[in-house]
Order: structure tokens, then C-alpha cells, then sequence
């Protein structure tokens, strides 16, 4: 590997104004600027990591903290594109991106812990709630590590997020227009921020139009998956099918899916005889045909690169909250009903 001894040598210049050049101080003149740049463009010189690191005082290093309710890690839909398009944002501005967990070697630590190990210049939090690791989240919430939040909202922490309940609005304002006068309502009962906005959203809909609040057609699931939908399906036919609502938005995709597949096995098809409506667009959405809200992933992942890369540039920085607009995507899960 081509050190700065090698420039040295080569330019004629000593080591001292080459590191000098290197890093852009001044008091070097602009011959040797010129002489010692052309050198190391022409031996392909790559500085090292951690000298430039404790000089600088610099690792060039983004954490990311990813935590969510969900087996699929980074196979999550929505996390995964999000994080893509962090990480092409974060890598133009010059940082590598490396993930935090709770372990260094064998050793059980914090997070806090395993950025100080790191030295990461900033992190990002995706995180939903849990109560194993709102200790872990809370020394990195707490410190004076450059930080961004997606999804949850943490005092004094900029967080980016879709504009839920808007999109939430959008969905429930196309089925009452499609005149469903009585919508159910499939959500995971949990204190993440995107669910609890969904859900508040679809109460105070169902109160400002005037529409009954008919607890039989609140269905709690336990997960945001495929299974849970199923589950929430059967909780509907044991009202009777005479009883079930004519449309039911889901709180996300996955619920909206399992739900349509376990009516099917009742015999019950969606649009003929129920409405059934997601919120993310996931890949599989389209798959279904599923009218859903689609949530804008990389216009988050760059909002959240953007406030990061502020945050850790500038010294007044005041904490936000960002909110992404979304977009209705009408597809063949819904129709408008016969009054």
C-alpha cells in the first residue's frame, strides 16, 4: 500500500506537507499542492482509516440501529428499502455504513457502548417498540452522538416519517366515497408510532362522519404478518357473515393480505363481497392487486441521510420531526358499493 513516505519520496516534499496537503491545511504553497495531488492520483494513494480517523477526529462511520418486530431483519419491505437508499446517500457523502447490535465479540453491551467502540460519527434508529431494549435505545437517545430516528419518535430526536395520518385520511375518505358506511378495522395493539396515528386516525374518521363505532369490527392481531391476518379473519366470522363489515382497512399490507386469503377459504371474495384494504405497498401488494397506501421508502431513507449528514455538519441543529408524503394506490381488493 502507497504511504505518505512513498509521496514523499517521490515529490520531494517531506512527509510533514504532504500530510498537510492531505488534509487540506493550509501553509503549503500551490506548486506543492499541485506536485503532491498529481502524486497521489498517479500511485493510486488510499489514506488509512484510523490515522485519518484520530487526526480528523473522523471514523467516517454511520451506524444503523435495526430493530423491529419482525423475523425478516433486513428482508423487511419497508426498512429495506429505506436503508438502501440511506446507505447510497450516506456512501456519496464519503461514509461507510456498518450495523449496531447489543454484542461486541461474546460481550453482551449497549448500543451506546457499541457506537462508542465503533466511533461512529452518527447513527440511524429503526427501531419499533420493545420493551428488551428501551434501556439499549435510551444511552444512545441520551448521548451527544449525532442521531436520526425513522418511525419512532424519541424527545429531542429528529425523526422521519410518513405522513400517516393523511394517508390513513386518503384511504377511509375512498371508501366512504365509495359508499362503505361500515369499515372495520385490523391493527396490532402496540405503542409504535405509525399504528397508533392509523388507528386514532380511523376513530376520529368514523366520529366525524357520523358512522357507528361497532367494536365487533376492531379486530386486535397480534403481529404484523400473514398469520396474524388469518387469525383476524376467523375473529370476524365468529360474529356471524351476516355481521361482517363491508370493508376493512388493515394496518398494513401483510394483515390485508393473510385477511383476503382466509376469507377465500370462507367462500368470501374481495371486492364482491368485501372491501379489503392494506397501508405500505409492500412488493406483494401489487402481487394481490391490494388497494393500499404506498409509503414513500426512499424519499425517507434520503430525508433521514440529508438531517444526518446536518446534524453532524452543523452546530446549532434543532431537532424536528419530518413528515413524507404518501400516495393512494387504487387497485382491485375494493370497489364502490351499491347504496
Amino acid at each position: 500500500m502507497v504511504t505518505i513516505y512513498d509521496i514523499s519520496k517521490k515529490t520531494g516534499y517531506s512527509p510533514a506537507t504532504v500530510s498537510k496537503v492531505l488534509n487540506n491545511y493550509r501553509g503549503t504553497s500551490k506548486k506543492a499542492n499541485s506536485i503532491i495531488k498529481k502524486a497521489v492520483e498517479e500511485m493510486n494513494y488510499i489514506p488509512n482509516a484510523g490515522a485519518r480517523s484520530i487526526m480528523l477526529k473522523k471514523s467516517h462511520l454511520i451506524g444503523i440501529i435495526l430493530h423491529v418486530n419482525s423475523y425478516e431483519g433486513l428482508l423487511h419491505p419497508l426498512y429495506a428499502g429505506i436503508i438502501q437508499s440511506f446507505k447510497v446517500a450516506m456512501e456519496n457523502a464519503g461514509y461507510d455504513i456498518i450495523f449496531i447490535n447489543e454484542k461486541i465479540g461474546n460481550k453482551k453491551v449497549s448500543f451506546y457502548d457499541h457506537c462508542q467502540y465503533r466511533a461512529v460519527d452518527g447513527v440511524l434508529i429503526i427501531a419499533g417498540p420493545d420493551e428488551h431494549i428501551e434501556y439499549s435505545i435510551e444511552t444512545v437517545i441520551s448521548s451527544n452522538i449525532p442521531k436520526i430516528s425513522v418511525e419512532s419518535i424519541y424527545n429531542n430526536v429528529t425523526t422521519v416519517l410518513s405522513n400517516n395520518h393523511k394517508g390513513t385520511t386518503d384511504i377511509l375518505e375512498y371508501l366512504y366515497n365509495s359508499n362503505h358506511r361500515n369499515i372495520g378495522l385490523v391493527y396490532v395493539n402496540d405503542s409504535s408510532t405509525a399504528t397508533t396515528i392509523r388507528y386514532n386516525t380511523y376513530i376520529d374518521f368514523l366520529k366525524k362522519h357520523n358512522m357507528h363505532i361497532n367494536h365487533n369490527n376492531i379486530v386486535v392481531a397480534e403481529k404484523y404478518d400473514h398469520l396474524s391476518g388469518e387469525l383476524a379473519c376467523d375473529k370476524f366470522m365468529k360474529n356471524g357473515v351476516e355481521n361482517l363489515p363491508d370493508a376493512i382497512f388493515c394496518i398494513c399490507d401483510k394483515l390485508a393480505i393473510g385477511l383476503i386469503n382466509k376469507f377465500s377459504e370462507y367462500l368470501i371474495s374481495s371486492p364482491e363481497q368485501i372491501s379489503i384494504c392494506g397501508f405500505d405497498d409492500i412488493s406483494s401488494a401489487s402481487y394481490f392487486s391490494l388497494t393500499t397506501v404506498r409509503q414513500n421508502k426512499e424519499q425517507i431513507g434520503l430525508s433521514a441521510s440529508k438531517e444526518l449528514l446536518e446534524l453532524i455538519n452543523t452546530d446549532n441543529y434543532v431537532s424536528k420531526t419530518i413528515e413524507i408524503n404518501t400516495d393512494l394506490v387504487i387497485r382491485n381488493t375494493t370497489k364502490k358499493r351499491s347504496l
